[in-house]
């Protein structure tokens, strides 16, 4: 287990005290807590997929409008604080579904370069803004991997501890961090046994001060891979793949698992807003988080109605709604509106954008 003093330092805790930090203008660390968004998109764009398994049923994800406000269901409840940030994609409709297809997941098999589509970002990134990882790879209970490049699977960092000492490798660089983060990794080592929650936050954190501290302009997270072999004790959550496959009656705890997932993608939402770049932006207004999976209803494992979901970059500096329903188009339109959306010479995917979502 983690050191005691570790496992004190708690996600809800940690957020609280860097907010306070901000408002009151502590400027250590590039944080800062700003109630106004940016009018538009400013500095340089970065982008974070976060893969999540197991889809979710989309009467308990997609919100619901009611008096032209949108309520959130169980399963996507936990995104609430953040819904001004988020896009969620209606009738997408993927062209597969199931396990043990992560070479898909970003979209290698439809790409006519063989090569996922966080890679050919990174590498056009990377022309122009050479970083120490252009692609940095974090994954908490994930034995494959959605990154590939030339037909080949690319692996991720799994242990928070090496994660940390490899994008931070002096102590110059260790002193640029925001005392909390800095004194949270201080006291991991990669001897220890991370759970999956402990893991999935610390990964999520140190995604965002690498893309903060210019270690990287593009993190893609895996929470788990396509087997879903997730467990929280902390929750009394046990194997997220079971609790899935033919829930039929047990529908309660499928639930309960995507709304756990959920939390993580809200953690690091919230993380973004509150966190500055070199130039003083707010991350939020100039990062493109992607939240992706390997099938709409995981239980039924369906392509239909898969939850998709968009948020930063400043999404709302143009009228958009909380929903924007893609008409059953598919994952390979999507991709092609973040590929022009990260200024890819061409359409990756062949596949024609989805008209004013990016």
């Amino acid at each position: 287990m983690l050191a005691k003093k570790l496992v004190n330092i708690k996600r809800r805790s940690l957020i609280k005290r860097l907010i306070q930090c901000g408002a009151a203008g502590l400027a250590t660390g590039g944080l800062t807590y700003a109630r106004k968004p940016t009018p538009t998109l400013r500095g340089e764009k970065k982008i974070i997929f976060v893969f999540t398994p197991q889809g979710a049923v989309a009467k308990y994800w997609n919100p619901i409008e009611c008096a032209r406000h949108f309520v959130l269901p169980p399963m996507s409840q936990p995104l609430d604080s953040v819904k001004k940030h988020c896009v969620f994609l209606s009738n997408l409709d993927m062209t597969w579904s199931g396990h043990g297809y992560e070479s898909r997941v970003l979209g290698m098999n439809f790409s006519p370069v063989d090569t996922s589509l966080d890679n050919q970002i990174a590498d056009h990134i990377n022309q122009n803004r050479s970083t120490l990882m252009p692609n940095l790879r974090l994954a908490v209970d994930a034995h494959n991997s959605i990154s590939y490049r030339d037909k080949q699977a690319i692996p991720f960092l799994t242990n928070p501890a090496e994660s940390y000492n490899l994008l931070f490798d002096s102590d110059v660089l260790k002193s640029t961090i925001h005392p909390l983060f800095r004194e949270r990794f201080e006291n991991i080592s990669p001897s220890m046994d991370f759970d999956f929650d402990d893991a999935s936050e610390m990964q999520i954190e140190l995604a965002v001060l690498a893309l903060q501290h210019h270690r990287s302009h593009i993190a893609t997270i895996m929470l788990g891979d396509s087997d879903a072999n997730i467990s929280s004790p902390k929750r009394n959550l046990e194997n997220f793949h079971f609790a899935v496959t033919g829930y039929g009656p047990r529908l309660g705890p499928y639930i309960q698992f995507r709304a756990y997932l959920s939390e993580k993608i809200a953690y690091l939402i919230k993380l973004l807003e509150i966190t500055t770049d070199s130039q003083g932006v707010r991350m939020i207004d100039n990062t493109l988080v992607v939240q992706v999976t390997d099938m709409g209803d995981g239980g039924m494992h369906t392509a239909n109605d898969a939850p998709f979901l968009l948020a930063g970059a400043n999404l709302h500096r143009k009228p958009q709604k909380l929903v924007y329903d893609v008409q059953g188009k598919s994952e390979k339109n999507l991709f092609d509106s973040i590929a022009n959306f990260m200024e890819l010479p061409s359409e990756t995917f062949g596949q024609e954008p989805l008209e004013g979502l990016l």
